[in-house]
């Protein structure tokens, strides 16, 4: 049932909106044709306005018989007629001033704009160059940087190969003191024997073993492969020292030998 009485009012409403709008149309064009009236009847009255001008002037010329006012009459017809011609001159003047005032309006506007725009594109100008500018002192503080570092880098190597220099040489010279001290023990032990090295053949023979020993330690793996540079040189000239020890020792030994061996063959 709602449907129904929904759709009657819907259509009710549509044909009265369409009245509406039929009527607004018809009051539309008889607006139109009276605006064309009233146009018509403007020049009407214009047209009978001069017509009764001229018919005044007439009569007045047939019945006055002052030639000062008639020619008064003329002066003022042709005073209106001029300052009608005066106000329709003004009246398209102001047209055109306004037209012209706002295409210069238009025109200051735009050129506002475009100095608006030049002054953007003046700062953003400024601001490159100050950008380039940077980054020249930029590019020059580096290059000062990467100089300063090359010297600084020629300068640390050559300190470092001073150094190592100067540890060489100190080392040439520790390990020429320590080999000199070494041969003065070893001659000073192959010069002076005890008497229990001559005499006592037990004790020389523990000698013997433990120089053998000592002999053999220096002879190890352990003590031929050093570490470092520093722990290899000096395990090189303890090496030598105990080799050039046993040595002598050796010899003392055969020396001994054959002295008994021949007090044994001359008893």
């Amino acid at each position: 049932m709602d449907s129904p009485l929904l759709s009657g009012l819907g259509g009710a409403l549509i044909k009265q909106t369409q009245e509406i709008a039929d009527s607004l149309s018809e009051l539309e064009t008889r607006t139109d044709e009276l605006l064309i009236d009233a146009e018509k009847v403007d020049e009407d009255l214009a047209n009978c306005r001069k017509f009764r001008e001229e018919q005044l002037l007439k009569y007045l010329s047939e019945t006055n018989s002052d030639e000062e006012q008639m020619q008064m009459l003329r002066d003022n017809i042709e005073l209106k007629e001029t300052a009608d011609e005066f106000y329709q001159g003004i009246e398209l003047i102001m047209d055109k001033y306004r037209e012209h005032s706002e295409g210069d309006m238009f025109i200051d506007s735009y050129q506002l704009k475009e100095r608006y725009l030049a002054g953007l594109a003046k700062v953003v100008r400024e601001q490159d160059a100050r950008i380039e500018n940077m980054l020249e002192l930029m590019k020059l503080t580096a290059d000062l940087e990467e100089r300063c570092s090359d010297e600084n880098q020629h300068i640390i190597s050559q300190l470092t190969g001073e150094n190592e220099k100067m540890r060489r040489q100190l080392q040439i010279s520790n390990s020429d003191e320590v080999f000199r001290q070494g041969n003065l023990d070893s001659s000073e032990s192959s010069t002076q024997f005890e008497p229990s090295d001559s005499t006592d053949p037990d004790a020389s023979g523990g000698n013997s073993i433990s120089s053998l020993e000592s002999f053999l330690s220096c002879l190890s793996p352990s003590n031929m492969d050093g570490n470092d540079d520093d722990g290899s040189t000096s395990s090189s000239l303890v090496s030598q020292l105990e080799v050039s020890r046993f040595i002598e020792e050796a010899l003392a030994e055969n020396s001994e030998d054959s002295a008994s061996s021949q007090t044994d063959q001359a008893t």
